[in-house]
């Protein structure tokens, strides 16, 4: 071998030994950052199953908060009404006659003073010592921070699936990188760059998986967002108002927080929305602020949030804005597959555009989520679905036919259900319905009837609308809805009807035996809305 020959294969080898080194740094910097990479992909999984056992803790913590406080409050309220009841009898309310009665002579000032010392003692008992109000904030914050701890849990599980599978490109980098020492070297550029390109990309991507921040939650948005809720649900708007204007200063993209102002600030112009859909407001500067907050929501997530959507699709529902509910229910749907009310919301919404079968599919999907569903709920939700065929009758004259006809299904099932039969119509012709009594006082509706031409084993219902405002849609509280056999009306009724928003005519529709068969209107009282 001659010396140029063997000079040409020392170089060689010097140059096939440079390659290798810088080869084995390579693969040594990619085993790093692999290793880098992995402890972040087991830090993120650890730290997603501790937010997974943090949630389940909470969701635990607030169910027995939430069951604690209803329970407590309905003991509440059963303990004032059984106070309420015992005093209106003529016999306790009159201490003369009291004393007569047990023969007796009393002292009615005595008496007073007693009475007003127990009565303190109650409001110490219930309003004092177990403070209610402060167990319902327990619970509502408990469950926002349960909320928080499930998106947090979100995404670090997306972290560390997403780390994982930097891991898995890496590996092919890795690969690529170390096959170049066992192929001929005009293989390797075209192995060996794209190998390095993946590396580097791995590099970015991982980058940009650390660099996205995991969502959290300031303990004092939660608590003033808690106390909004349960003032919302005490039908305090206002009040409500004060505690997310607060939240939002401390967070100003808080989701729960931007979606109860929402709904406080429309419950501030109406306030019996929640309790009977009431709208007295008319004005669309009303709802203007109220729809901006929706619009941060959404584009903080409020997209996901089965309550957020709920708010944005009865919003576009009493604006008329079919489409936008369209689009709104249907995501609220999909968030929360299984909600019957809102499976009644889409059927009104399908009713206002004409569209009687897919009103028909939903009215259908809804009743068969009725069976799990208990008796007083279910006829909450029939109540706003005949609220809201009201409201798309007057938005939508067009279709108040057929409003018309599926409001005499649905009531024709809830009496078919009370009776526990199959209804015969056919027998509805020459029936009537007279108002004989009908008032609001105290917080109470008291209603009688006469019927004429209706058999006494018939099955009836008597569906009540009440107008909060003048020139307002017609609504229909649950407990102004009976079904049962015409003997039972002529005795009257008195119903719990707490209204911020005093009704100023009533209007009756009378079934017989699911047909409708007479409509009749009586005044109500001065208008305070």
């Amino acid at each position: 071998m001659s010396d140029d020959d063997k000079a040409s294969e020392r170089n060689e080898t010097v140059a096939e030994g440079r390659y290798r080194r810088r080869v084995g740094i390579t693969l040594a910097v990619l085993a790093i950052l692999g290793a880098s990479i992995g402890l972040l992909q087991t830090s993120a999984s650890t730290s997603e199953s501790s937010k997974a056992r943090e949630a389940t803790r909470l969701a635990v913590e607030a169910q027995t908060a939430q069951v604690l406080a209803e329970g407590l409050d309905a003991a509440v309220s059963n303990a004032f009404a059984r106070v309420e009841s015992f005093e209106s009898r003529s016999v306790f309310s009159n201490t003369d006659s009291l004393g007569e009665l047990l023969g007796i002579d009393t002292d009615p000032e005595r008496e007073a003073a007693r009475l007003e010392t127990a009565q303190d003692s109650l409001d110490e008992a219930f309003t004092g010592q177990l403070d209610l109000e402060s167990l319902a904030r327990t619970a509502a914050a408990t469950e926002l921070h349960q909320k928080a701890a499930v998106s947090e849990r979100i995404e670090w599980n997306a972290k560390a699936s997403q780390y994982e599978t930097v891991l898995t490109v890496l590996a092919i980098a890795v690969f690529l990188v170390g096959f170049t020492l066992v192929i001929g070297r005009k293989l390797r550029p075209p192995v060996a760059v794209p190998g390095v390109a993946l590396a580097l990309y791995c590099v970015g991507w991982a980058a940009v998986i650390y660099s996205h921040p995991i969502p959290s939650v300031d303990d004092e948005a939660v608590e003033q967002t808690a106390a909004g809720e349960v003032a919302l649900d005490n039908l305090e708007p206002t009040e409500a108002m004060a505690h997310f204007d607060a939240a939002l200063e401390t967070d100003p993209e808080y989701v729960p927080a931007l979606s109860g102002r929402a709904l406080a600030r429309v419950l501030e112009n109406n306030p019996d929305l929640l309790a009977t859909l009431a709208v007295t407001s008319a004005d669309p500067a009303d709802y203007t602020a109220a729809l901006e907050d929706l619009r941060v929501a959404m584009e903080n997530g409020g997209d996901q949030d089965p309550r957020t959507l709920s708010i944005a699709s009865l919003l576009a529902l009493l604006a008329g804005e079919w489409d936008r509910a369209s689009v709104f229910l249907d995501d609220a749907s999909e968030a929360n597959p299984s909600a019957a009310a809102l499976y009644l919301w889409h059927a009104a919404l399908e009713v206002a555009i004409d569209e009687p079968d897919e009103a028909q599919e939903w009215l259908e999907r809804a009743r068969a989520d009725f069976s799990e569903i208990e008796a007083s709920q279910r006829r909450a939700y029939v109540a706003q679905f005949l609220s809201l065929l009201e409201m798309v009758s007057s938005r939508e004259p067009s279709s108040a036919e057929l409003s018309s006809r599926v409001t005499s299904q649905l009531v024709a099932a809830e009496a078919e259900s009370v009776a526990g039969r199959q209804l015969e119509p056919g027998n509805s012709e020459g029936a009537t319905l007279e108002v004989v009594e009908v008032g609001y006082d105290g917080g109470s509706t008291r209603a009688r009837f006469a019927l004429g031409g209706v058999a006494d084993d018939a099955v009836i219902s008597i569906v009540g609308y009440e107008r909060p405002a003048p020139g307002a849609d017609w609504v229909q509280p649950a407990e102004l809805f009976y079904s049962g056999v015409a003997t039972d009306v002529g005795q009257g009724v008195n119903v719990s009807s707490p209204r911020r928003c005093v009704p100023v005519e009533y209007r009756f529709d009378l079934y017989v035996e699911g047909e409708l068969a007479d409509t009749v209107t009586a005044p109500g009282a001065t208008a305070t809305c």
